[in-house]
């Protein structure tokens, strides 16, 4: 399986290679848009969806991220019925907490950050939801573990949670990818049974710098 990986997109489409599935790990919708759901949920339906149905792969996988406020007071039933009604049913899976399975390949989203000010971001949390995280074959995250792959250079800042990679650790997960941390190692950076992968398209002006990152999951297991 080919699983093609990207994250904080910022309302711009980055190019897309064939691949089975595709993972979007957070922060999708334009920064001008993310407080103001009466424009945003008509981004996300006609600019978003249709972006996602012309995608050369036969899965998207997505998950939300701090930015994604919309997303966060849609929720997820509602989402899930946008996306139905826009015939996207058999290709986008909308995950927030959730686990699914494509062609024998088990998907985990959770799209909660750690040490944020709710008043001001999208899905923050003191850490229990990563508590629910389980064993799978394929975990998305938005915010990074603790490591290199949180760690950005240019703000020597380190972006990650020390919670989630005492989690990680702790599970059998084969490939984590997350975003959050705009510049920085991409990866793979290996904690416990885990490759981890920094797959933010963005760099820290919000310019779209880097590729999307692409996954030979067989060579992974």
């Amino acid at each position: 399986m080919k699983i093609g990986a990207l994250s904080d997109m910022h309302g711009d489409f980055p190019y897309v290679e064939n691949c089975d599935v595709l993972c979007i790990c957070g922060d999708t919708v334009p920064l001008k848009l993310q407080w103001d759901d009466d424009k945003c949920i008509p981004w996300i339906i006609n600019e978003f969806f249709d972006w996602v149905y012309g995608l050369p792969c036969l899965y998207v996988v997505w998950i939300a991220g701090n930015h994604d406020a919309t997303l966060q007071s849609w929720g997820k039933e509602a989402i899930r019925t946008a996306i139905r009604e826009s015939n996207l049913a058999n290709k986008l899976f909308y995950l927030e907490d959730d686990l699914i399975e494509l062609d024998g390949v088990k998907f985990y989203g959770c799209p909660w950050c750690i040490n944020l000010d709710p008043s001001r971001w999208a899905f923050v949390t003191g850490g229990e939801k990563y508590l629910k995280i389980p064993d799978c074959d394929v975990l998305l995250t938005h915010q990074p573990p603790f490591g290199d792959v949180g760690f950005d250079p240019w703000q020597r800042r380190n972006f990650g949670s020390t919670y989630l990679r005492s989690v990680i650790k702790d599970r059998n997960i084969k490939v984590c990818c997350s975003g959050h941390t705009h510049q920085g190692m991409r990866g793979p950076e290996t904690i416990g049974k885990t490759k981890c992968y920094n797959v933010s398209v963005k760099d820290d002006y919000y310019n779209l710098r880097y590729p999307v990152t692409y996954i030979d999951y067989e060579i992974v297991q």
